[in-house]
């Protein structure tokens, strides 16, 4: 709802503020009423809302709330609900009418579209919008919510009333209020000064009026269509509405005149809409009654009456806010089809399509205003569009059939022709010229809104002419139209000359814009209009003739027409060659074009070649690529050729289907898109149609990615033009993968260029198309390229004007060192053509020859291959004799076939050219056997091999013009290779499998004193250090020396941190604890506490209830010197060899000599400063403030034992077996990080034990020792105390825990009681003989026993007997156990420490939906912390809290992560389907990690139907941050 009308919605009814006016006026009902008493009370009193909230009650002797409570029982049958923008909403493919229908976020949740699967999205609004639900113009009845409804039958909801005398009422409470509203505002349209009290005042109460009616209007059904009707000044009943209806006047008239003191013969909704037009800040406070009132569908068709009128000025002004507005408004009404029928029918004076047209040509005519070559300009023209996205109603509109038959009736076709008008305005606009000398000093880049108006005006006309079709109405009669346009516009600066040679005159056209004599077009919606019908009428006409075509348009106009066309591409070529450097902005055009226009402009140039002829449209294509025939760069002859392979391969055809999306998808496929989501957007069309499907079909999985399906590789376009016009083409993605994969298929060559790929069947229309392999200009062409590569001295005498081009051409690059770049691409392209032209020859030709023209063909054959295969390497025809000649002569041919037997492609290659000494096959064969013997152009080879290879199976006896044998033994050799290594491929996968099964015997003997998982991992371990590295070999990783002495110790590189995985261990504790009734506990919220003052008593609160830390080492090692020098320039470095995050270092070994002061100062500052328990770290360090350091030895031990235990979280399914976080070799080396954490903190204070020995006794005495974690009393004990061992301290406090938890566990079950203990026992292990009797990491990995150590530590029995503990049934009968009752009765201690007591539990997240849709719906409602409801927003995965994301909360996310996880924290976020991870110490850093993924296994960062939360996902997320992987992740999307 809008913000401006919810503050009063909060109090419509209530008790209003007491406002003594001396009313003036009768009731309504009473016989001495006047209505101008009421308007005299109404002008000379300021119209408040506690004022209007008063009227009912003296005008109609009945309050406000009661007026609302006997109407309020009539249901909205429609959604009221209004947003603002940046506001979440639904939209729904299966229930919505119009491409921007969509419903509130309520209404979403109480309809069914979940349960039945339907699609939908979650957007944001960018300029808000209404629910659509209920609304039976934009929604279809099966998606509306359980609230609303589609009323069984037209009825007026003013009718139910219960009265006609309480209808009577409202009627002239509604009307007098309206009409002093209309007062109110004509007041102010006459007012001359905008400033004056009098009109701020006017403002004010106008708006509170237009409040007031909207949000009763909003409460009451009833009322809000007796305000409509009031607005529209007549009644709207649906049983009988007409819009053009003068018998349906207002009821009681009698009482209240409509126009009462009201002149105008017009409603009040014209008045205000004509007020609007002079003031349009008016909208403003207009704008949310109009969308309330827009509920009623009947007022819907009045508005859009009157809106129409006045639609152009509103559309034209200057102010971008208000036309903002106005688009607002339009869009809750031109989409509509009960709208855009007929209103564009003929049922309305106003006609919506014309309407929209003539708006948008004048803004398209603003153009003359500004100045195109000026950025600013261009950017203000852009403005002056971006507020009216209008014309994809006319997009729209277009697809109804009964809009495009009354359009087509038109005698005059005039709303037709205005669209076409409107395309002549756009035609030409904005030019590129290339820059010659200097690059402009600011870019003139595209204007994006103008590209997407003339997409919407080609997707207009082509909706248009597709809708006939679909009516059998012919389309013949538009060809004309838009031909007599194309040459009016836009031709004026492409000027055309003749050319002639032997066959003719050819009409072409000066197009250089190399030297920037011409401009390249880029807006050519006339051309492409053209395309469009064309495109449709050849397709989908059953009248359709070329020759009708010929006939509308000349020659000169085609010419020109495909040199606008073809100069875009042209460009592109130029710029790949780097000849368009200084246009620094042409990258975007590209973009633009490519995206939106090449595929029409390709399919518009290939019928141009059959209205011209092929030779006159080669020679056209030639002249535009080279500028005239003139020598401009190196590559203009190679991008003609690119450009006729291009032509013939292109396929589009009437209406986008799958054969399109399945050639667009192997292209994508080939170029490394690589996935579902990705390859379902790769091309425009797709956004419109389902083509997951056809991904299937071509796509299979490979690494977690789509790659293409390597049978495919055969439909794979080298002249794809999406791809191929961009920059390094030839050394792209999909070169390189399609290299990859004739490695996997053992092609002797991998780099070999492309064979000509599979295409779709041209249709039946475009078939001489292919036609142009037969013509001699084209061969003539490739022949003369690869004769002067032969040959480069070589000079033709009687030369033509295009051979005296070609030969300088060739000639001027002779000599260039690029020249055999120039012949690579050149040589490519001819080759890959010839292949191409004698593929169609024999697929789409031959078989169509007549029996006589095959054999008058295979004779000529013959006949060649008996004079040639005596010849020399370079053969030269030799004459036929006089019988042959006469043979061949006596087959007589029709004229077709006459025509066909001099020109195609087959002879082409066997003739000789008059000017050239030998034919092209000679040439082929020549340049092959040349490239062979000096071993070059090896990439070309298999065009060679594959061209005479195709000769050869067409007629056997080429092979005697050739060797065939060696390409055929070449085959062979491939074939028998491939499966040679099948077979080694067999061989070894059974070898493979004896491998495994030997190991796994080897295993089974050897029982737990093997692990060969761990065994294998050791190698892969980024460590890199071997199996028995001594500390001797370990290297410094700055100088890679391993001396390790005082002067230069070796330091291991680590990271500590604050962790937050025992807090919320201790959180999952409580909340699954069953601690009977009666049991007094103490800390059973555990709270955390933060300390600023240190005292020795303080210890055991410090460490009981402190913030937990976490120390790791990476297994790398540095000299002191070598940190100091090079690394350690911060507090946060990362290790030089495996890049981890780091912040201390500790030394590895002679922990009993004095400890390094500098290193002992530097590891203090870091344990004290990530601490976070300190509201101000300790400095400088003493024995109190050194005594706090043992916390982080105990933090450490309790956070392993808890995090290295077996977990039945997340797993795939519940009967998956537990898993662990650490493979054996990691959690060996967080075994070493202990033990080197409790030797440097023992040698960093051993020079205070003597102190500490004292401190003991003071702080058990001034503490209640039975409230302690009995781990902790013992392990401080240890720690103070280092004259005895560790042992009978944790001895003691076992039979103190076994006590704790009996008296909870008051069943005294023994296998309770021990699942509870056994984190103690693993503590205690953990401390005892990996602390306290522990050794280095290396000499711990040779003991075979402790490879094994993780799992071995989930037996109690192990550690008990390690640990020489008595059983739990002994203790439970012990002395000591008895004397421990004893004293807790005497002592009359009432309560125990709660968490040591407990089933201890794992942190966990909180519980999330498999659909996170259902996330969505429970979370998007909540407010943050700070009582903020902006989105987007997170929900703490530990704590539930919702954050927010945005700027509206600073820091709130920072903040939280603080207070919540200390120094990392993971959010689920409520509209996007991911997980955000934040890091603010040691380092700051977010991210974000996948966890729902779609039907296709993918993940998605968007909520949606049918997507599911992937277990594995969130299992690794869980492990990453168990195991605080999470400040070396770099992962982001």
């Amino acid at each position: 709802m809008n913000n401006s009308v919810g503050p009063l919605n909060n109090n419509i009814g209530g008790a209003p503020n007491l406002i003594w006016d001396r009313v003036t006026f009768k009731p309504l009902l009473d016989k001495e009423f006047q209505l101008t008493d009421v308007f005299g009370y109404l002008e000379t009193n300021e119209t408040t809302k506690s004022r209007l909230d008063t009227l009912p009650s003296t005008l109609l002797s009945e309050s406000l709330q009661s007026i609302l409570r006997k109407t309020s029982v009539h249901r909205f049958p429609f959604c009221q609900h209004e947003w603002t923008k940046k506001t979440y909403f639904f939209r729904c493919k299966d229930c919505c009418i119009t491409e921007t229908s969509c419903v509130c976020i309520d209404c979403f949740r109480k309809g069914n579209h979940i349960e039945e699967g339907h699609s939908f999205m979650i957007e944001e609004s960018g300029m808000g919008g209404c629910c659509d639900c209920g609304n039976a113009d934009s929604f279809y009845p099966k998606g509306f919510c359980s609230e609303h409804f589609l009323p069984e039958k037209p009825d007026h909801p003013a009718q139910k009333l219960e009265s006609e005398e309480f209808r009577m009422k409202l009627y002239c409470l509604f009307r007098i209020v309206s009409l002093h509203l209309c007062n109110l505002l004509i007041n102010y349209r006459e007012e001359q000064d905008p400033n004056s009290f009098k009109i701020i005042r006017t403002v004010k109460q106008c708006e509170t009026i237009f409040n007031w009616l909207d949000a009763i209007a909003r409460s009451s059904y009833p009322i809000l269509y007796i305000i409509s009707e009031e607005f529209c000044n007549r009644l709207l009943n649906p049983v009988d509405f007409k819009l053009y209806d003068n018998s349906s006047p207002l009821p009681y008239l009698n009482k209240v005149p409509s126009r009462f003191m009201y002149s105008q013969n017009q409603s009040i909704l014209r008045t205000i809409l004509e007020i609007i037009v002079e003031k349009p800040e008016i909208l403003n406070i207009f704008r949310p009654l109009v969308i309330t009132l827009l509920g009623n569908r009947l007022f819907k068709q009045c508005f859009c009456e009157e809106f129409l009128i006045h639609y152009p000025s509103f559309a034209l002004s200057s102010d971008m806010q208000f036309r903002s507005l106005i688009s607002a408004v339009a869009c809750q009404m031109f989409e509509l089809p009960s709208i855009a029928i007929p209103f564009s029918t003929g049922s309305s004076k106003q006609n919506l399509i014309s309407t929209l047209i003539r708006v948008n040509l004048l803004l398209i005519n603003k153009k003359s205003q500004f100045n195109f070559f000026n950025h600013t300009d261009r950017t203000l023209y852009d403005n002056v569009f971006s507020p009216n996205q209008d014309m994809i109603y006319v997009s729209n509109g277009l697809k109804h059939q009964a809009i495009t038959k009354y359009l087509s009736q038109d005698e005059n076709l005039s709303i037709v022709n205005q669209l076409l008008i409107m395309m002549d305005e756009i035609q030409m606009m904005c030019p590129v010229f290339r820059q010659l000398d200097k690059p402009l000093p600011y870019e003139l880049g595209v204007i994006p809104t103008l590209t997407s108006l003339e997409c919407q005006s080609l997707s207009s006309w082509e909706n248009f002419l597709q809708s006939l079709q679909s009516q059998s109405i012919s389309i013949k009669k538009f060809l004309k139209m838009i031909v007599s346009h194309i040459q009016s516009k836009g031709f004026d600066s492409y000027r055309s000359f003749n050319y002639e040679d032997s066959s003719g005159q050819y009409v072409l056209v000066e197009s250089n814009i190399y030297d920037a004599k011409v401009p390249v077009p880029f807006h050519l919606v006339n051309n492409r209009a053209f395309g469009v019908f064309l495109l449709n009428y050849l397709w989908g006409s059953p009248d359709y003739s070329k020759e009708f075509v010929k006939e509308c348009i000349g020659s000169s106009s085609i010419a020109k027409l495909a040199t606008q066309s073809m100069l875009p591409i042209v460009m592109m070529g130029q710029y790949l060659s780097k000849h368009w450097e200084k246009n620094v902005n042409i990258q975007e055009y590209f973009s633009y074009y490519t995206w939106s226009f090449m595929g029409l402009d390709l399919f518009t140039l290939q019928y141009c070649s059959l209205l011209l002829g092929h030779k006159h449209f080669l020679l056209l294509s030639l002249s535009n690529f080279t500028g005239g025939f003139q020598i401009q760069t190196s590559e203009s002859l190679s991008d003609f050729i690119k450009f006729v392979i291009t032509i013939l391969q292109n396929r589009l055809s009437q209406k986008y289907g799958l054969k399109e999306a399945r050639y667009h998808l192997i292209q994508g496929l080939s170029s490394n898109v690589s996935t579902y989501a990705k390859l379902c957007e790769y091309r425009k069309e797709f956004l419109t149609m389902n083509v997951e499907e056809t991904v299937k079909e071509v796509s299979v999985e490979k690494d977690k990615k789509l790659r293409l399906r390597p049978e495919l590789w055969s439909e794979f376009d080298p002249y794809y033009p999406y791809l191929f016009y961009e920059k390094n083409s030839l050394l792209n993605t999909s070169f390189n993968n399609y290299y990859e994969y004739l490695k996997q298929q053992h092609h002797p060559i991998s780099e070999s260029y492309p064979l000509p790929c599979k295409t779709e069947p041209l249709p039946d229309a475009l078939l001489p198309l292919l036609e142009m392999i037969n013509e001699p200009f084209l061969i003539d062409i490739v022949q003369y390229i690869l004769l002067n590569y032969l040959q480069p001295s070589y000079r033709i005498s009687n030369q033509n004007h295009i051979e005296i081009f070609l030969q300088n051409y060739l000639v001027s690059y002779s000599s260039s060192t690029d020249l055999g770049n120039i012949y690579d691409g050149l040589m490519n392209h001819c080759l890959y053509l010839l292949n191409l032209s004698l593929r169609i020859f024999k697929t789409q030709m031959w078989p169509t020859y007549s029996d006589n023209l095959k054999l008058k063909i295979t004779k000529r054959i013959g006949i060649f291959v008996k004079q040639n295969s005596a010849t020399t390497e370079t053969p030269i025809d030799v004459d036929m004799d006089d019988d042959e000649l006469q043979e061949i002569e006596s087959i007589h041919l029709s004229a077709k076939d006459s025509d066909q037997y001099t020109n195609n492609f087959l002879l082409l290659l066997l003739k000789n050219n008059e000017n050239q000494p030998c034919n092209l096959l000679n040439l082929i064969i020549t340049i092959s056997k040349k490239m062979d013997k000096q071993s070059i152009f090896t990439d070309k080879k298999n065009l060679f091999n594959n061209l005479l290879m195709e000769l050869y199976q067409f007629d056997s006896r080429f092979e005697n013009l050739f060797d065939i044998k060696d390409f055929l033994s070449q085959q062979s050799q491939i074939e028998m290779k491939l499966k040679k290594e099948k077979a080694m491929a067999f061989q070894a996968a059974i070898k493979e499998k004896m491998k495994l099964q030997q190991l796994k015997f080897l295993q089974e003997s050897s029982g737990d004193n093997m692990d060969l998982e761990d065994n294998s991992m050791i190698t892969k371990d980024n460590n890199n250090n071997q199996t028995k590295n001594t500390s001797s070999e370990k290297p410094c990783v700055v100088c890679k020396l391993n001396h390790n002495h005082a002067e230069d110790e070796l330091l291991a590189i680590g990271l500590f941190e604050q962790c937050s995985m025992k807090k919320f261990s201790n959180v999952e504790t409580l909340k699954f604890a069953k601690v009977p009734d009666g049991v007094a506990v103490h800390d059973k919220t555990n709270l955390v506490i933060t300390i600023d003052s240190f005292t020795t008593h303080g210890l055991y609160d410090f460490i009981g209830k402190g913030l937990n830390t976490l120390a790791h080492t990476c297994g790398h090692y540095i000299h002191k010197k070598c940190l100091f020098n090079f690394m350690y320039h911060q507090d946060v470095f990362k290790c030089p060899l495996c890049n981890r995050i780091s912040n201390m270092v500790l030394i590895i070994d002679k922990f009993d000599n004095q400890y390094d002061k500098q290193l002992s100062a530097t590891l203090f500052n870091v344990i004290m400063t990530n601490d976070l328990t300190f509201k101000n770290p300790p400095y400088p360090q003493t024995s109190i403030t050194s005594m706090y350091l043992w916390k982080h030895v105990v933090s450490n031990i309790e956070v392993l034992e808890l995090i290295s235990r077996s977990i039945d979280l997340y797993k795939d399914t519940p009967e998956d077996p537990d898993y662990k976080i650490y493979t054996n070799r990691e959690f060996l080396r967080e075994l070493n990080t202990l033990y080197l954490l409790y030797n440097n903190v023992m040698a960093m204070t051993n020079h205070y034990r003597n102190m500490y020995s004292g401190f003991l006794q003071s702080i058990q005495n001034q503490s209640n020792l039975d409230l302690v974690d009995p781990f902790i009393t013992a392990s401080v004990a240890h720690f103070l105390d280092r004259s005895q061992p560790p042992l009978p301290l944790l001895l003691k406090g076992y039979y103190q825990l076994i006590f704790n938890i009996s008296q909870i566990n008051t069943k005294k079950d023994i296998g309770t009681i021990s699942k509870i203990a056994l984190p103690y026992l693993r503590k205690c292990y953990l401390l005892y003989y990996h602390c306290y009797l522990g050794k280095p990491f290396d000499e711990l990995e040779v003991n075979s026993e402790n490879i094994q150590i993780i799992d071995k530590l989930e037996s109690f029995q192990f550690i008990q007997e390690k640990l020489c503990f008595p059983s739990i049934e002994s203790i439970l009968t012990s002395q000591e156990y008895t004397q421990i009752c004893i004293k807790m009765s005497l002592e009359n201690i009432e309560s125990l420490p709660l968490i040591p007591s407990l089933l201890s539990q794992l942190p966990r997240f909180i519980p999330l939906p498999s659909n996170h849709i259902n996330f969505l719906l429970d979370n998007i409602s909540r407010p943050c912390v700070h009582n903020c409801s902006e989105l987007p927003k997170g929900v703490c995965l530990f704590c539930n809290a919702i954050l927010c994301y945005g700027e509206c909360c600073s820091d709130e996310v920072y903040q939280h992560t603080h207070v919540c996880g200390y120094t990392q924290n993971l959010l689920m976020g409520v509209c996007k389907p991911d997980i955000n991870v934040v890091i603010v110490s040691p380092i700051q850093k977010s991210f974000h990690l996948d966890l729902y993924y779609d039907k296709n296994n993918e993940a998605v960062h968007k909520s949606k139907p049918f997507i599911h939360l992937k277990t594995s996902s969130l299992r690794s997320i869980y492990i990453n941050y168990l195991k605080s992987q999470f400040y070396n992740y770099e992962k982001n999307y």
